[in-house]
């Protein structure tokens, strides 16, 4: 195995995937917090290490609850709709399951790539979501201004997480074109 393959796989995937959207989705709140309890920004300054540590934990955390709602909507909504198009979807999908490649194909690459980008679309897009609220708590308390500031705030959050959520069903699309590709050339 290539190394840099083990470590796009076993680094930048969880990095992706579960930091960068937990983490997004905690900051606004973990900087209310320091905001609101002297004693918690007291301790971030004088324990910066360990306050870290936290963050990231707590980001891991998120990040892997994110992971499980992004989850659910790929298997309870875009699957799902994906099978109406295409009644043979699931029987596809449990064939692709069984497959042993003796070469890996091309297409299998193809598709860790753009299960990446799915599972980031879907992460990312949820964090947007769930860091609006403390997003607009923070800048309220900030002395934003409602118009145009705080508006405009809220309204790029939910285009953008809107967006890539929308973009997540189009790469569960491909995702099942290309194992209905790799399934009917298993069979050749």
């Amino acid at each position: 195995m290539n190394p840099s393959d083990f470590l796009r796989r076993e680094i930048i995937r969880p990095f992706v995937t579960l930091v960068v959207p937990g983490g997004i989705a905690l900051t606004p709140y973990v900087l209310l917090l320091i905001r609101e309890r002297r004693d918690v920004g007291t301790f971030v300054v004088s324990n910066s290490g360990t306050a870290a540590l936290l963050v990231l934990f707590g980001a891991i955390a998120a990040g892997l609850i994110l992971e499980d709602i992004g989850s659910w909507i790929e298997s309870r909504l875009w699957d799902k709709k994906l099978a109406k198009k295409d009644k043979a979807h699931f029987e596809t999908w449990r064939e692709y399951l069984k497959l042993k490649f003796q070469v890996e194909p091309i297409g299998q690459s193809y598709i860790r790539s753009i299960l990446l980008r799915m599972k980031f679309e879907l992460g990312f897009g949820l964090a947007l979501m769930v860091t609006l609220p403390g997003t607009i708590s923070l800048g309220w308390q900030l002395g934003l201004p409602l118009w145009p500031h705080l508006t405009l705030i809220f309204v790029l959050t939910l285009a953008i997480g809107g967006y890539l959520l929308h973009e997540s069903y189009d790469s569960a699309h491909t995702l099942s074109r290309v194992r209905k590709l790799l399934v009917a050339a298993s069979g050749e």
